[in-house]
């Protein structure tokens, strides 16, 4: 008995720990993983930096940076690629 209930525990958990990872998840908030994730592979030995993302709604020209973020990826966006600075720029 004390066996099922452990296992029942443990799944309970991992589904807790997938929803924590994917619930709730906006473009917005998608981007923000990327751009962190960006700057950590960019970053010098001396450390990686802090980073918070905004609490902004995600709507307007968030949202669509934050799609050109997801579009792009980190080669373009750690070299200013042309076409990622160009899709940030028609975000108005």
């Amino acid at each position: 008995m004390t066996s099922k209930i452990a296992l029942s525990f443990a799944a309970l958990a991992a589904a807790f720990a997938l929803c924590l990872a994917g619930c709730g998840s906006t473009p917005c908030s998608e981007a923000e993983d990327l751009k962190a994730e960006c700057l950590m592979k960019n970053a010098s030995s001396s450390g990686a930096p802090d980073i918070q993302a905004p609490n902004y709604e995600c709507s307007g020209v968030y949202e669509c940076q934050s799609q050109c973020v997801l579009d792009s990826g980190c080669d373009k966006i750690n070299n200013g690629d042309a076409n990622y600075i160009a899709c940030l720029q028609k975000c108005k």
